[in-house]
């Protein structure tokens, strides 16, 4: 359901997944539902979300989970925000661990796509992600007609309780990612598009990632052409 009315939007969902339990070939039920609301005014746009998750999991565990989201944005061009995504506890018997749901964690998370997106995170003897939290402030401006530079930063934090191999309480921080990205534009068909990610991961996240013997830092860098052209005008 959505209705919007002079810069103002609420939408309210329900979705229901089922997915074939391994062990009995039977089916377990999952439901979301959640609100999302935004209003402009004048020059800053506020968003917020409200999404909780329930049912059972394939590993026919209950599941109860939540997202929170709040952003605000100037103009388009400066973007502060936080994202709260709920995760399992070492010692829970319930399944914690929000699922964003197919795929698209790639726009919100950080392009190095270390949460999320096919990528577990979780303490050792627990199959459930430790959850997320997620600040981040973007800045995107039009150095020219034809050329877009876009800087993100992220700084993530684990909302559970991780422990190490003693059980000592380890920092919640797990790391901070810059996103840079370049865009321009020569002819309305043709668009070259550059970026580079950084990210200053901490022993937390090896330790939910699996104890990796990696570097403090990772990082990559890409280019894409991308080709759009109008075949037929009209």
């Amino acid at each position: 359901l959505n209705y919007t009315k002079n810069q103002t939007g609420v939408s309210v969902l329900l979705h229901n997944d089922g997915r074939q339990v391994a062990a009995d070939s039977s089916v377990a039920w999952r439901q979301t539902t959640g609100l999302h609301a935004f209003t402009v005014q004048g020059d800053v746009r506020i968003k917020g979300e409200v999404w909780y998750q329930f049912g059972e999991d394939v590993r026919q565990n209950s599941v109860n989970a939540y997202l929170l989201n709040a952003e605000l944005s100037y103009r388009g061009t400066y973007t502060i925000g936080a994202d709260w995504l709920s995760g399992t506890a070492v010692d829970s018997d319930e399944n914690n661990s929000f699922d964003p749901l197919y795929g698209t964690n790639h726009a919100f998370y950080g392009f190095m796509d270390y949460f999320h997106v096919g990528n577990a995170y979780a303490q050792p003897g627990n199959p459930y992600n430790t959850g997320l939290i997620n600040t981040y402030q973007k800045y995107v401006r039009n150095l020219s007609s034809n050329l877009n530079l876009a800087i993100h930063l992220h700084q993530f934090m684990s909302p559970v309780d991780i422990f190490d191999d003693s059980g000592e309480k380890m920092n919640r921080y797990l790391g901070t990612e810059m996103d840079l990205q370049l865009t321009w534009r020569p002819t309305e068909a043709v668009s070259f598009i550059g970026g580079y990610s950084q990210l200053f991961k901490t022993d937390t996240l090896d330790r939910i990632k699996g104890d990796r013997n990696t570097s403090g830092y990772n990082s990559w860098a890409w280019l894409m052409l991308r080709f759009n052209p109008v075949i037929v005008r009209v």
